[in-house]
């Protein structure tokens, strides 16, 4: 649902809801951004001399430039209004956690929904990355497996994907360009792959062409871990 909060002089900024009520982040993020707006009108109106007369900086207009300064920090601080909660993901750090694994060891286990990989390392397990995945349209599910391995791959983009963008280069060699970042996982019976990227912000969000980025430093630490045949469970 959309909520509406207030903001001085007149004007209102929208407000995401949630079932379980509106984030507090969120609303301080709108209130300091809305204050900041605020007292930037107000430090204008006093430059143009309407609440100091002759260039003076005390009284009102050193006040206000007090508050647009302080404001200016907070709202820095907080981040830009409604920031998408994937970029919270895709900052996320690389970690072993707790993990109820049906899979036995060695399974690279991808929930789609969480943007997480899981590379399992006992039953009781695993390590999770945060990852990119495929876009609504582009998301699969299903059972495969590690059928090869490369370090700095060269891109091909497929068939599909230039009908799509006939922008799109026939080939990318290896490098800091390639899409496929500095190591790439490919699996099997699919033209999909586990790969790093050249698009770090990217990681968290639901953008790819069905296949699932990661961290340069993080598809290093998987492909030292990963061989050739360990099963890769993709999940909602």
């Amino acid at each position: 649902m959309i909520g509406i909060l207030f903001c001085p002089e007149g004007r209102f900024l929208p407000t995401e809801r949630t079932p379980g009520g509106q984030s507090a982040s969120r609303l301080i993020s709108r209130t300091i951004w809305c204050l900041f707006w605020k007292w930037s009108i107000a430090a204008a109106r006093a430059w143009r001399g309407r609440e100091c007369k002759g260039g003076e900086m005390g009284g009102a207009c050193g006040r206000f430039g007090s508050r647009l300064l302080a404001a200016l920090v907070f709202a820095v601080l907080a981040g830009p209004v409604g920031a998408p909660p994937s970029l919270a993901q895709g900052n996320a750090a690389r970690e072993v956690v707790d993990f109820d694994n049906p899979y036995g060891q060695g399974a690279i286990v991808i929930k789609t929904s969480e943007r997480r990989l899981y590379y399992t390392i006992s039953n009781k397990q695993a390590v999770r990355y945060p990852i990119a995945v495929g876009s609504p349209e582009n998301q699969w599910y299903g059972t495969s497996y590690v059928s090869s391995m490369r370090e700095d791959p060269s891109w091909r983009p497929t068939l599909s994907m230039r009908r799509k963008n006939p922008r799109l280069p026939t080939y990318v060699a290896p490098g800091p360009e390639n899409p496929l970042g500095v190591r790439a996982i490919y699996l099997a019976w699919t033209a999909y792959r586990i790969h790093g990227t050249n698009a770090p912000n990217s990681i968290g969000q639901a953008v790819s062409s069905g296949c699932f980025r990661m961290q340069n430093e993080h598809v290093i630490e998987l492909y030292e871990r990963v061989h050739i045949g360990a099963p890769v469970y993709v999940e909602h």
